[in-house]
């Protein structure tokens, strides 16, 4: 998801995330979406973290604080590679890669 926040990441304005609904998280469990890619800081704005949940429940992965996603607009196909360090968390840095086709 492109927002544009990562153009002004480190800045107070990054951290006033757009909010992701319930229902369209729900949407992307029904369209079968595998994974999850954004822009900003987290799909959550309420603390319980309830979009958090309705996707990794679904095993949804979800992949936060992306960066040079304006190289992909207009793209529409390219796949999506994601590296992640070798952490025993529940979450760790990835390094991720788009090749466009």
């Amino acid at each position: 998801m492109y927002t544009g926040l990562s153009d002004i990441y480190g800045t107070k304005e990054y951290e006033k995330t757009p909010e992701i609904t319930k229902d369209f998280a729900t949407a992307l469990v029904k369209a079968n979406i595998r994974l999850v890619g954004l822009d900003m800081l987290n799909p959550d704005i309420e603390e319980s973290f309830p979009i958090h949940k309705i996707l990794l429940s679904e095993e949804v992965l979800i992949i936060e604080n992306l960066t040079n996603l304006t190289s992909l607009v207009g793209i529409k196909n390219f796949d999506v590679f994601a590296f992640p360090m070798k952490l025993h968390a529940e979450a760790a840095p990835v390094r991720v890669i788009a090749r466009i086709q």
